[in-house]
């Protein structure tokens, strides 16, 4: 894991997790609401949204 953590809003578009992600060289996110974690983004879950 990196530190420090790197989040993603869970208002953000996928778009822009997937940018991060390349940007900070990771694989997933914390998706983040109000500082508790709701979720998690990964870059399959965008390849995945991507080919529907």
């Amino acid at each position: 894991m990196s530190e420090p953590l790197i989040t993603i809003g869970s208002d953000s578009r996928a778009v822009a997790a997937a940018r991060l992600m390349v940007a900070k060289r990771v694989d997933a996110l914390p998706v983040v609401r109000e500082e508790s974690v709701v979720g998690v983004i990964a870059k399959t879950d965008i390849v995945q949204r991507m080919v529907k």
